[in-house]
């Protein structure tokens, strides 16, 4: 039974990280600037955006600089580091809150 609600919490860790990691770089791209600096500590954020009558669209990148002086988008590192720092974080946090809850004695009416 405990391998089983491991796993249960381990897999929803993991999909919070991976929704954190994808849309919420998206939409809040500090979300992913922790993964950023430990990937390239000269990283960049960068959003472009357009519009035309019917839409708008924004891209959001990020980008570390090289020594040749060019830019390498490291965009796709990025959400993958977050998503597995997000899920490390909410699985340490699972776990406390599991310890925690083991310790404070549970109120019988």
């Amino acid at each position: 039974m405990k391998l089983i609600w491991d796993s249960t919490r381990l897999l929803v860790t993991a999909f919070i990280g991976f929704m954190l990691a994808t849309t919420g770089i998206a939409f809040f791209p500090e979300i992913g600037t922790p993964a950023a600096k430990l990937i390239c500590t000269n990283s960049r954020q960068q959003s472009r955006g357009s519009s035309t009558a019917t839409s708008s669209t924004v891209t959001r990148a990020f980008y570390c600089p090289t020594s040749s002086g060019k830019d390498q988008n490291i965009t796709v590192w990025v959400a993958v580091v977050s998503a597995l720092l997000y899920t490390l974080i909410g699985y340490v946090l699972g776990m406390i809150y599991s310890a925690v809850m083991l310790i404070v004695p549970k109120k019988t009416s």
